[in-house]
């Protein structure tokens, strides 16, 4: 089951804007994906009014919202056991769906198999929770809108997320390389980078995107 979070700009009433903007579900479903890795794709979306829950209730990180974001794979999981295997859910999420990545790792860190957060932000004291967790984390680091170093709100971005879990005890493996180069080199990057960290047995990857 892969679960995707979306970023801030997708809270909506519609139903789709979530897998239109930044296509992070489609990519999972498309029928050539399907055919090599099949999956469930839960891919849920937070309606307006947005809710707060004060400066850092930011979306996912919502009490209500994660509730019911929770209750929503819980429920989903149950009515699928019979085809779907319970020791393979993953989270992908964008900005604030990075966000709420690493606040439901720390608050249920025996659930998720791995995770996939993009520009997100989060808590470095809960980073001690998921250092066993696989992570593939990557941000710019020129983002204008969830700053590298430090994220919305002052809070940590992925930068300072990701020296936290090292210094936890996790082992990262980091790798640098341009957002926009042509698509066979952008892969053969990420390829090498998980090679890397296999032959030194990292399960946490961090990509910086320079400009």
């Amino acid at each position: 089951l892969v679960v995707t979070l979306h970023g801030g700009g997708e809270v909506a009433d519609n139903n789709m804007t979530q897998l239109t903007s930044n296509r992070v579900a489609v990519t999972f479903a498309k029928p050539e994906r399907q055919r090599r890795d099949p999956a469930f794709v839960l891919s849920p979306q937070i309606p307006l009014p947005r809710p707060m829950d004060g400066p850092d209730g930011t979306d996912w990180t919502d009490a209500k919202v994660q509730a019911a974001l929770i209750e929503l794979i819980d429920t989903f999981v149950s009515e699928h056991s019979h085809n779907l295997d319970t020791a393979r859910l993953y989270l992908v999420g964008l900005s604030s769906g990075g966000r709420g990545i690493y606040s439901l790792l720390a608050k249920r860190p025996d659930v998720f198999a791995a995770a996939l957060p993009t520009a997100g932000w989060g808590d470095p004291a809960t980073m001690e929770r998921i250092t066993h967790i696989p992570i593939w984390a990557d941000h710019s680091v020129d983002d204008p809108v969830v700053p590298y170093r430090e994220g919305r709100f002052g809070k940590p971005g992925t930068w300072t997320l990701m020296n936290t879990l090292e210094s936890a005890g996790a082992r990262v493996t980091r790798g640098e390389w341009a957002n926009d180069l042509p698509k066979a080199q952008f892969e053969a990057r990420s390829r090498a980078l998980l090679r890397q960290a296999r032959a030194t047995r990292s399960h946490v990857l961090f990509t910086s995107y320079t400009p």
